[in-house]
């Protein structure tokens, strides 16, 4: 969206990550935004719309960014244009917890309030 300005997020940061060259912060909040951040100066660059409640985790790795919330999904997003690729719902409550598996820009294991972990291919949603 274009409505972004210096102050950032209207609510709680409930997250944050690197991209993975250190050029971007990452931040997830409370008012179901992202934000990606120039790391240098600590300009907000883009906002990703998508998910209906807060957000609590966020992993990235390489162009792919990932988002869990308590709106239960899954988000996939491609870093360097902020589309969203895919909504993956598995989960029955909040997304607590996403990483990427070592050396793998597809593979997530993502951690639940419905007391589950699941390891999902974020290209299929399998």
């Amino acid at each position: 969206s274009s409505g972004l300005d210096e102050v950032g997020h209207l609510d709680s940061v409930r997250c944050c990550c690197w991209s993975n060259d250190g050029s971007h912060a990452i931040t997830g909040g409370q008012d179901a935004l992202i934000i990606i951040w120039d790391a240098t100066t600590g300009t907000p660059l883009r906002e990703l719309e998508g998910h209906t409640t807060y957000i609590l985790s966020l992993a990235c790795a390489g162009n792919v960014l990932v988002s869990g919330s308590t709106d239960c999904t899954i988000r996939v997003w491609d870093f360097a244009t902020g589309e969203l690729k895919n909504t993956i719902l598995y989960h029955s409550k909040n997304v607590e917890s996403v990483q990427f598996l070592a050396g793998s820009d597809s593979r997530v294991l993502t951690g639940s309030l419905d007391q589950t972990i699941r390891i999902i291919d974020i290209k299929t949603g399998l």
